[in-house]
């Protein structure tokens, strides 16, 4: 990985230079989180970084690297909702639309359904997701899917 940042290249370098020093069984993971400008100058990416330490490697440490895109809209594919959660293709579209910022007034407007209709559909998203309210339902979106045995369809 190279930056264009001098001074985010040093640290880096840094970086990688106490994960190869690290000894897992005596301190924690070296971390690093910090925000990059994009190559063009426009908004920032938040990017984090930690040391694992990944027995598949030999033992050897490995670096997870996340980029968050801070300034994208957030989104969440409808196809990807009904793959995970079971929901039918309104359950999603509307999940999906409520997680873009959307109202469930706009939505009324936008997929031209009663909002008895909408609040239906949106009960049996709570039930398919596991989740009591919707802003539980955004929480779970925000963060991805859980890995819980409670999931009502796993």
């Amino acid at each position: 990985m190279t930056f264009l940042a001098v001074h985010l290249q040093n640290e880096f370098q840094c970086f990688c230079d106490a994960v190869r020093a690290w000894v897992p069984s005596h301190t924690a993971a070296p971390r690093w989180i910090f925000s990059a400008l994009r190559a063009s100058g426009e908004l920032d990416y938040r990017i984090s970084m930690h040391a694992i330490d990944d027995i598949t490697t030999a033992g050897e440490p490995c670096i997870f690297i996340s980029v968050h895109d801070t300034h994208a809209s957030q989104r969440v594919d409808a196809w990807t909702l009904q793959q995970l959660y079971g929901l039918t293709r309104m359950q999603a579209d509307i999940a999906s639309a409520l997680f873009e910022g959307l109202a469930v007034e706009e939505l009324i407007s936008r997929l031209r359904i009663s909002e008895n209709t909408v609040r239906t559909h949106l009960k049996a998203v709570f039930k398919k997701c596991a989740v009591k309210s919707q802003a539980e339902l955004l929480r779970l979106l925000a963060l991805g899917p859980r890995g819980s045995s409670s999931h009502p369809n796993r």
